[in-house]
């Protein structure tokens, strides 16, 4: 406990040190350094308080003192008598025993003695258990009172929240981002912020914007999401947990949240014209008034206090990119931040054997004998630079890497028209990633070990697959260049890719994910090693027979890593002989409506799951013949406020967390996921070729959807919640997507399908889904059945029908109902006729159509829906009741056409 106190002190005063020092950096002799340098170098001094190393006290084999300094600057005169330590009044003593609460208590004796003039004795107190306990509940009351008053505002803004309007959700879409944060609206906040880390939301105030201001507003709170500012920021809470009792961290944490902004502002307009500039300054003062972030809650927003406000105008409008300046910064920074954490301390401890490499992580795996090592096919095409390597991409092709390192920025073309059709140059945030598309039957291989494809932007992913067949990557290490800096793009990306292999190959960070597939059937990754992951090592979406074999998943530690591995809504997901060490992670596995998920003759060890190791909705997980050590998980599965499925075996049977520390592993087969028994149909075709479908349940209804059909509901009630493949894969006809609460249905890519009922009911239970969507289809007709959502409590977000990128499209005598929030929704499509319609109890309006081209609605019953009842935005050729409505923003409200100003919600 003593050698505990000893340490903190050491750390708060060496990290208060570097805290004077990086101010003083900043306001006497780098007034010009840049912000985002500024922000970042307080990361050195939040580790100097939270990590022991050699500075500040005592010289090499001196005994130290949390009340002595090395140079034993207020040691005074110590006259020892037995029992009795006197010092002259104002000064501090430590006596060279080895009982520090009893020397404490002689100090205190002879300083509180002599000042009152009499022989007192503490000796008797435990005065280092009294100073541990000070320290400790202040600790847990700064912690308490930071974690409990953010939870308690974040219910309030929760309780206060509102669906955004369909105005904000446009300009958020049009927005490019990946994994963007939920938005919503709330009453109880006053400036737009970002919060949560986990979950993240963009919260806009309950309040009106133009569409210039909810752009750079979007933009300023994505760029905190992109930069994990949120994360940034909780780190500091525990640090100042500890050191409360230094009044440098409260400075610490003022200057980090002024810095993060500052920052976020000098990326933004480190691309922006001047107009543009102009404009996100005009936008901060008019959002200036409207308040600022509750003390003490971590978030980030976009406005700060008015005090700030002048300097980050003055920084915007007179930006200047200083590269020369900046590095300068940097060096000296370092430089004089590193001295003054280690002047005047102890010796250091021997040289320890530096950090392995990739190279040298990449040699220490079990070395498995590759098929690159053999020699190469006759038809191989060798390669030995990058832009050899881009020319030889196409269907059927069969390249070798020559030995060496292949960094995909030093392409020719890079950023470029590729010339290609089969590949190109995607722009992300920092430059531009590789995109192979529409290649059949290609396999890219290398030297075991010998072999690296490489790429430097942090928000690229390195190889990105979309439209491909019959690929295989073999015998190579794929990752981000070694530099500074946080990722944000993966390490192999698949999209709408079928069997796919990945073979022998080291997959590491700082990507944030090693394998992402989406939309994929048959995704083979077997032998390889996925270490240094920020966020998954695997991640599966709308996916088919995803399987991990005989990997090492390592190190997967970095950043915030949400789960090891995701499958959500796939079918046929499995990790099978893997050894899964050394990672830490909220959750083993997410699965999300995923069926026969599996983790089959794994070992785990020393990985720590801070939450939950298996975190299911829809269907459990498959566990068995694994080898647990479960001395560093949280929870077994869910938590009190949100229970999740348990995992199961083989047969069904729950599993419990003793059930899995007696599992003892052993090696498994894996023959794929179980195929679905086809569902029988009463079809018949008729003599146009179209099939006519008669439906009674779920599962039938869903197993007719297909082009060239004519689908009868012949049941008075579809609650698709029931389909047997609820959430899961579905077809190639249709997918489930999971919005928030629950799966919605998503047709896709089908032509001439009817969909006809004689007032049969089709409910969706999540309130944040659509009914039913469709998704590029052409001539959809829809008659005579009801759709809306289950009559449960709450209030919906989801709308009735959905449609995207379609054509043809015909609704006719149908009645479609709330609590959805709009009966019809279009975007990108044309020729839509609506007829003999009711459409009711939608709380947002009754139709909102986007860049729609020609639509009709005649004779329909619009009643009891929130007013405009139907609105348009860029649209052309559309009429209600006879009445044209071609202005690009118009609006039907109370069964008349007006026009509307932006906004219409």
């Amino acid at each position: 406990m003593e050698k505990f106190l000893e340490t903190l002190l050491q750390l708060s005063v060496g990290g208060g040190l570097m805290a004077l020092l990086l101010l003083a950096l900043r306001y006497i002799f780098l007034r010009k350094m840049p912000s985002t340098l500024y922000y970042y170098l307080w990361i050195l001094v939040l580790l100097r308080l939270v990590l022991p190393v050699p500075g500040l006290w005592s010289a090499p084999g001196e005994d130290f003192s949390p009340l002595e300094s090395s140079a034993d600057t207020y040691v005074r005169e110590v006259t020892d008598l037995p029992g009795r330590v006197y010092v002259r009044p104002g000064t501090f003593a430590y006596h060279g025993g080895q009982d520090t609460g009893e020397n404490l208590s002689h100090t205190f004796t002879a300083m509180l003695g002599e000042t009152a003039g009499i022989e007192l004795d503490f000796s008797a107190l435990p005065w280092t258990e009294i100073f541990f306990g000070l320290w400790l509940a202040g600790a847990a009351i700064s912690l308490l009172h930071c974690v409990t008053g953010y939870l308690r505002f974040s219910a309030l803004v929760r309780r206060n929240s509102l669906r955004p309007s369909l105005d904000d959700s446009r300009c958020y879409a049009r927005i490019k981002e990946r994994r963007k944060p939920e938005l919503i609206r709330s009453a109880f906040v006053r400036t737009p912020m970002l919060m949560g880390v986990f979950r993240p939301v963009l919260v806009l105030p309950d309040a009106e914007y133009t569409q210039t201001e909810l752009t750079n507003i979007f933009l300023h709170e994505l760029m905190h999401h992109r930069r994990r500012d949120i994360v940034y920021k909780w780190l500091c809470v525990p640090v100042i947990a500890v050191h409360w009792f230094n009044p440098l961290v409260y400075l610490m944490r003022r200057e980090i949240n002024r810095a993060c902004e500052l920052s976020c502002d000098e990326m933004l307009i480190s691309k922006m014209n001047r107009a543009e500039k102009q404009s996100y300054g005009d936008t901060l003062i008019a959002l200036a008034s409207n308040g600022r972030l509750p003390a003490g809650i971590v978030a980030t927003t976009f406005t700060m206090e008015k005090r700030h406000l002048r300097e980050r105008l003055v920084k915007i409008m007179k930006f200047k990119e200083r590269k020369l300046s900046a590095a300068i910064a940097l060096v000296l920074s370092l430089v004089l931040l590193a001295g003054c954490g280690a002047v005047s301390g102890p010796a250091p401890a021997e040289e320890s054997t530096p950090e392995a490499s990739i190279e040298t992580l990449s040699a220490a795996v079990p070395a498995e004998e590759s098929a690159a090592e053999s020699e190469s096919a006759d038809d191989a095409t060798v390669v030995s630079t990058v832009d050899e390597l881009l020319a030889a991409i196409a269907p059927g092709a069969n390249i070798r890497l020559a030995m060496g390192y292949y960094d995909l920025t030093e392409a020719s073309n890079y950023g470029l028209d590729s010339g290609s059709e089969y590949y190109r140059w995607e722009e992300v945030y920092d430059g531009y990633e590789l995109v192979i598309s529409f290649v059949d039957g290609m396999s890219i291989t290398g030297s075991y070990r010998e072999t690296t494809i490489a790429t430097q932007p942090r928000y690229a992913n390195v190889l990105k697959f979309v439209g491909c067949t019959d690929i295989r990557l073999d015998a190579i290490v794929i990752g981000h260049t070694e530099k500074q800096g946080y990722c944000s793009g993966g390490v192999v990306y698949l999209e709408s890719c079928d069997n796919v292999y990945i073979d022998n190959c080291h997959l590491y960070g700082c990507g944030t994910i090693g394998v992402y597939a989406q939309n994929c059937r048959g995704v083979y990754a077997e032998k390889c090693s996925i270490y240094e992951c920020s966020y998954n090592a695997v991640y599966a979406l709308s996916s088919y027979d995803v399987l991990v074999e005989n990997c090492d998943i390592h190190d997967c530690s970095e950043g915030m890593v949400q789960s090891l591995f995701t499958a959500d809504g796939c079918n046929g997901f499995a990790v099978v002989n893997c050894n899964i060490f050394a990672n830490t992670a909220l959750h083993l596995i997410d699965s999300r409506y995923s069926q026969q998920v599996s983790i089959i003759g794994c070992e785990l060890t020393e990985n720590i799951f801070t939450d939950a190791m298996f975190w299911c909705d829809g269907y459990s997980v498959c566990v068995e013949d694994c080898f647990f050590d479960m001395n560093h998980y949280g929870y077994y599965y869910g938590d009190g406020l949100q229970p999740k499925l348990p995992p199961v075996d083989a047969e069904g049977n729950e599993l419990s967390e003793q059930a899995l520390i007696n599992m003892t592993r052993r090696e498994a087969s894996y023959t794929g996921p179980e195929k679905a028994e086809a569902v029988p149909l009463d079809e018949t075709v008729d003599e146009n070729g179209i099939r006519q479908v008669r439906v009674k349940t779920v599962d039938e209804f869903l197993a007719a959807i297909g082009s060239d059909t004519v689908i009868t509901l012949e049941a008075p009630l579809f609650d698709l919640s029931t389909a047997s493949d609820y959430g899961a894969y579905g077809s190639s006809h249709y997918y489930w997507i999971d919005i928030f609460d629950g799966p919605g249905l998503v047709i896709s890519g089908v032509d001439n399908l009817s969909i006809v009922g004689d007032g049969a009911v089709i409910a969706a239970i999540p309130r944040y889904a659509n009914v039913l969507g469709f998704v590029n289809c052409r001539n959809i007709r829809l008659e005579g059945f009801t759709a809306g959502h289950t009559e449960e409590p709450g209030e919906c977000a989801g709308g009735v029908l959905d449609f995207q990128n379609c054509s043809g499209i015909e609704i006719e005598n149908c009645r479609l109902y709330g609590c959805g929030i709009v009966g019809i929704c279009a975007s990108g499509c044309s020729d839509m006729n609506v007829r003999d319609t009711e459409i009711y109890d939608c709380s947002q309006g009754a139709v909102f159509l986007y860049t729609v081209r020609g639509a009709v609605f005649e004779n329909c019953d619009i009643h009891d829906c929130r007013t405009p009842e139907i609105s348009l935005s860029d649209c052309s050729d559309v009429s209600f009741n006879g009445d044209a409505l071609n202005s690009s923003m118009f609006a039907v409200k109370n069964n008349k056409a007006e026009r509307f100003e932006y906004p219409l919600f």
